[in-house]
């Protein structure tokens, strides 16, 4: 009994962390006040509609900015 009430309560954690996260995800756009001159850029391309040139850059400059094209689309 000790160990169903111990495996609810690891279940009840880790429901609570999964709705804490979760909500944390709702997060505002990136482009709705860009950080750095890379957001901006990148922010550029995607209001633009230039995705193929959004993704090249995020591919060539992704160790130096550690953007995700995600972010911006």
């Amino acid at each position: 009994m000790n160990a169903s009430k111990h495996s609810r309560n690891i279940l009840l954690a880790l429901a609570t962390a999964a709705a804490v996260l979760s909500f944390g995800a709702q997060a505002q756009s990136r482009c709705d006040a860009p950080p750095t001159q890379a957001d901006q850029r990148a922010c550029q391309m995607a209001r633009a509609g230039r995705f193929d040139d959004l993704r090249r850059f995020i591919q060539r400059t992704q160790t130096i900015y550690g953007l995700y094209f995600h972010d911006y689309v």
